[in-house]
């Protein structure tokens, strides 16, 4: 601290100012995720995804603050520790690639042994900043072989981990040609001068299409050191390879400009021969010329390629959208290479037709990418006669292959299978019964309103109940009369018998939001059966303005019930946030409130949270007596920094006081950095 800051500060006031949008997330950010976490823990492909959504929420806030991120990151970690699904823990994995820290590390490295979670922890490794994740891929790829090895040696190359250099030259040499290819494209994307060494060295060692990828990997090092104005150490790469293959390529492209009748003749003998790169070359103009007179020849050379030039040629011949290419691009979707696979799949979106909705059906049963480029593909496929397929199909389908043909029919918007899917929704499968309601949401027919409020009431499940809940407030948003939106549902309810289904009509009616169904929802308020008024609660605490906050004070401040107390109290928190139209001042004084009702340290948070939105000295001065408490320390620290960083230049001799006193208590050091770096723009302002 300067001996400016000394004399400042003896002379500040000790008003606390408390708001920021950041810090509020931080401090709800943890309990929103566990319960998240705890649904996505359960999660399998083809379920609903409205769990992970939350999560890809929660994501949003995690990737604008590091402290949100470091709490979010730990809480990653121990639902992949847990006995979680694959298909959770997958999700979990691509999550942890975006803010995953050295911290995950070592739980990802011990789920590289396993078969089962190999990929998708590589896959979290390829984007964490950090270089003991080389060391673990580098001591991994010692003691595996085959695609896992590969997909090491990829990732290395990716990362551009210059220690890696020394394993992967030995790695060229190996008796795998993937391996060597793989160990090869690698050394290149890292392009230091030892890479390059290693692939001149390769290149002189090696014959045929290894040498020929030793060539590409050196030339493109010299391309990454002349970008990176290396121009004397690039030209003398560049004139070691000065006549080979890039200058032919460039011939190849200018001889088919030059006889576009003859594209196809020309690229067939290319395609034929043993010029890797030229083949290379050779696909991606095919994809563009027009002179391609022999189809059916171009077809027939497919299964002679590799599995690299297949997945090109398939790309290049999907952009042709010629029917004559479809044989033997379903053919290709059985191939044994899994790249080769997903290529045809998604190369079926545009040559597919009815007759391929069968392979792209059972494909969607796959886990991984070749079930969602099925599902892509199923998806965008064109024609009236694929929709008929897609419903017919339903007839013969069992329980799975149904699920996955309902999200076809809502993904694409077929609404001439309406009253099928309705059929559905009375299916002995729960799967399939709760597929066709959520398929119902997405076709979005506001007419069949009354049916599907008689499918929620029906219900067996709470996860049928969830979805129709939820189609139910779709479709009912939906009515031309804004102002009724409810009439359905309110009309349902008297003549709904079991606990279950007037708590879901009750949640629905929340979510819709129509005044007309307050008197209702507060009738409920004081049912006989606890459900029912925890279900009313929850429907008020659902409402889109402040207007029932008054009726859940009330609960919160006369009800002795451990459980309906603390839940109106947080739908109070709720509605006091999510409301524009209340003055900032009110706002404080329903915190306030909220704050002294608070028994639990959860709801104390949610308060600290709502605060944290404000500009308001009174709403800092309420907050900041929580700096003190142990409990709510890092949330106080956290709301204070961010309102800090709003507010200080028209306020910083109220800021200040608050920021010294952060920066001599904290034991966070993240906030501390902050703190520090804050307290150095008021001073450059003040100067």
């Amino acid at each position: 601290m300067t001996k400016k800051w000394n004399n400042v500060l003896v002379l500040l006031s000790a008003t606390i100012l408390f708001t920021g949008i950041a810090a509020g997330q931080k401090a709800d950010v943890s309990s929103r995720l566990a319960g998240s976490l705890n649904t996505a823990s359960t999660f399998q492909y083809g379920e609903s995804r409205e769990a992970l959504s939350e999560i890809d929420e929660i994501m949003k806030a995690a990737v604008e603050s590091v402290e949100i991120a470091k709490r979010v990151e730990a809480q990653f970690i121990d639902f992949l520790e847990s006995n979680a699904t694959l298909a959770g823990k997958q999700f979990v994995c691509r999550k942890l690639s975006v803010i995953g820290t050295k911290a995950s590390v070592p739980l990802l490295a011990k789920m590289l042994a396993v078969d089962e979670t190999f990929d998708m922890a590589l896959y979290a490794l390829e984007k964490i900043p950090s270089a003991q994740v080389d060391k673990v891929l580098m001591k991994r790829i010692q003691r595996v072989r085959g695609k896992q090895k590969i997909g090491l040696i990829s990732t290395l190359g990716i990362r551009g981990a210059v220690a890696a250099v020394d394993p992967l030259k030995t790695c060229v040499f190996d008796e795998d040609p993937g391996t060597a290819v793989a160990a090869i494209r690698a050394l290149a994307q890292i392009g230091t001068d030892e890479a390059s060494d290693a692939l001149q060295d390769a290149y002189h060692k090696t014959s045929g299409h290894i040498r020929n990828e030793a060539m590409n990997g050196y030339l493109l090092c010299a391309d990454r050191m002349a970008s990176a104005g290396m121009v004397d150490k690039a030209e003398s790469m560049y004139r070691n390879f000065i006549v080979p293959d890039a200058i032919r390529s460039t011939a190849l492209a200018g001889w088919i400009r030059s006889q576009p009748e003859r594209a196809g003749e020309i690229l067939l003998d290319v395609l034929h021969g043993d010029d890797m790169q030229l083949k290379s070359t050779a696909i991606r103009l095919l994809g563009r010329s027009d002179g391609i007179d022999r189809p059916e020849a171009v077809a027939g050379l497919l299964p002679r390629l590799s599995g690299r030039h297949q997945v090109q040629l398939i790309t290049a011949l999907a952009e042709r959208r010629d029917p004559v290419f479809m044989d033997v691009i379903v053919e290709a979707a059985d191939h044994e290479d899994a790249e080769v696979r997903i290529a045809a799949l998604k190369a079926l979106a545009e040559l597919g037709d009815a007759s391929t909705v069968d392979l792209l059906v059972t494909r969607t049963l796959e886990a991984g990418p070749e079930q969602e480029a099925a599902r892509e593909s199923l998806y965008r496929i064109r024609g009236a006669d694929v929709d008929k397929a897609i419903v017919s199909g339903i007839a013969t389908a069992d329980p799975e292959m149904t699920v996955e043909l309902l999200a076809a029919i809502g993904n694409r918007h077929i609404t001439s299978a309406a009253r099928k899917v309705l059929d559905l929704t009375g299916d002995p499968e729960p799967r399939v019964r709760q597929s066709a309601i959520k398929t119902l949401g997405l076709l979005g027919q506001s007419d069949m309103l009354p049916d599907v409020i008689d499918v929620l009431v029906a219900a067996k499940t709470r996860n049928e109940r969830r979805e129709a809940v939820q189609t139910v407030v779709t479709l009912s948003r939906q009515l031309d009369d804004e102002a009724h939106q409810a009439s359905f549902v309110l009309a349902s309810l008297p003549k709904a018998e079991s606990v279950e289904s007037r708590s879901a009509l009750l949640e629905a009616l929340g979510r819709i939001g129509d005044t007309h169904a307050l008197s209702e929802i507060r009738k409920s308020l004081y049912d006989r059966n606890a459900e029912i008024r925890k279900a009313s609660i929850r429907a008020l605490s659902e409402w889109p303005d402040a207007e029932p906050v008054d009726d859940l004070f009330d609960i919160a401040e006369n009800s002795e019930d451990e459980i309906l107390q603390p839940l109106a109290l947080r739908g109070c928190i709720r509605l006091i946030g999510i409301d524009g139209e209340i003055e900032t001042e009110e706002k404080v004084e329903w915190y306030g409130k909220a704050f002294q009702l608070a028994s639990g340290i959860a709801e104390k948070r949610l308060v600290l949270s709502g605060l944290a939105d404000l500009r308001s000295v009174k709403a800092m001065e309420m907050a900041g007596e929580s700096l003190e408490d142990a409990n709510l320390q890092q949330e106080a620290e956290a709301a204070v920094i961010g309102i800090a960083e709003r507010i200080w230049r028209d306020g910083s001799q109220q800021v200040l006081p608050f920021l010294d006193r952060i920066y001599r208590s904290t034991n966070n050091e993240d906030h501390r950095e902050d703190v520090r770096r804050l307290m150095d723009r008021i001073d450059e302002q003040e100067k």
